[in-house]
């Protein structure tokens, strides 16, 4: 495992937790909110989903630094070109797992399919920010 650059490795936490904010607040909050609106029936209240604001902050926080973590114990210093294929690899497998939910959930396959694609989108641009970030010093 290549040394671990603390400054690198926190800066890239703080980036990839505030790119998520901000990737899910529009792909929430704004993008699917059509889909979400039409199964409203399945979600918590606008009023009741804000009561779970520090467990959704937690939860990103946590992605992040885990996100992160994972970046930096197989770290290559290859360029951006590592972290978009370390973003897709972890952007499939987290939207592999929200394609799940169509199983056991009773949400349109549109909707699952969009969370897949949402989230492999999400790994490609978090990985290629942690890659820019956690780069070779010049």
């Amino acid at each position: 495992m290549p040394k671990l650059n603390l400054t690198r490795f926190l800066t890239a936490v703080l980036a990839v937790f505030l790119f998520t904010f901000l990737y899910e607040a529009l792909v929430h909050g704004h993008m699917l909110m059509e889909d979400y609106r039409a199964t409203q029936a399945l979600w918590r209240g606008d009023a009741e989903m804000q009561n779970y604001f520090g467990a959704a902050v937690l939860s990103n926080i946590l992605k992040s630094l885990l996100f992160a973590f994972i970046f930096t114990c197989h770290y290559e210093a290859k360029g951006l070109a590592e972290g978009a294929r370390y973003g897709l690899y972890v952007g499939a497998l987290l939207g592999v797992m929200q394609f799940a939910t169509y199983a056991y959930m009773p949400i349109p396959l549109a909707l699952a399919a969009k969370w897949l694609v949402v989230q492999i989108v999400y790994g490609v641009l978090a990985g290629t920010l942690t890659a820019a970030i956690y780069r070779k010093p010049e």
